[in-house]
């Protein structure tokens, strides 16, 4: 799996904590992994990384994630 980056506009509906606000809107990551993107500097808001899940994201902010790919297991079968 290749790295992926979103680009998202904040609406007035979706608006409040930054970590509820991505689980919403990318809904295919788990809101603890969304947390420890944010915390990792992953994620931005209009264009200053944020390292705090509860940031408060309002109507208009541009929110941009970089989801880089799953680190390989070391695990043993």
């Amino acid at each position: 799996m290749d790295q992926q980056y979103y680009q998202l506009e904040c609406t007035q509906e979706k608006a409040g904590r930054l970590d509820k606000y991505l689980a919403v809107c990318l809904p295919e990551y788990s809101r603890a992994r969304l947390q420890q993107l944010i915390q990792d500097g992953l994620v931005k808001v209009n264009g200053k990384a944020v390292l705090k899940p509860s940031f408060a994201v309002a109507a208009g902010d541009r929110v941009e994630v970089e989801v880089p790919p799953p680190q390989p297991s070391h695990l043993a079968g």
